[in-house]
């Protein structure tokens, strides 16, 4: 379960991590070379996923729909999908 508590620990976490990692490169002796060389291979891991990722899904697209028709949007997924309904307390209409 997500809460207030989890997400505001995790982003403490992960701003301590990111203020502490140039620290450790200067106290380990890597100095302000392997400080650019971190953050140059962040960047380029970053650009790279990114467009890796449009390639996959624009190939996809190619291949398989990705969206569902108008109809059965309007329908309601879990009855065009999976041909049953979600809430059992509201009364669908067959269109």
């Amino acid at each position: 379960m997500i809460n207030q508590t989890n997400t505001l620990f995790v982003f403490v976490a992960s701003v301590l991590v990111f203020f502490m990692t140039p620290g450790l490169a200067f106290f380990y002796g890597g100095g302000l070379h392997l400080i650019t060389a971190q953050i140059l291979g962040t960047l380029f891991t970053i650009i790279f996923v990114g467009i890796m990722t449009t390639i996959i899904v624009l190939l996809l697209k190619k291949i398989i729909p990705i969206r569902v028709s108008k109809e059965d949007e309007l329908m309601g997924l879990d009855l065009a999908e999976h041909g049953e309904q979600a809430d059992y307390g509201i009364e669908f209409e067959e269109k």
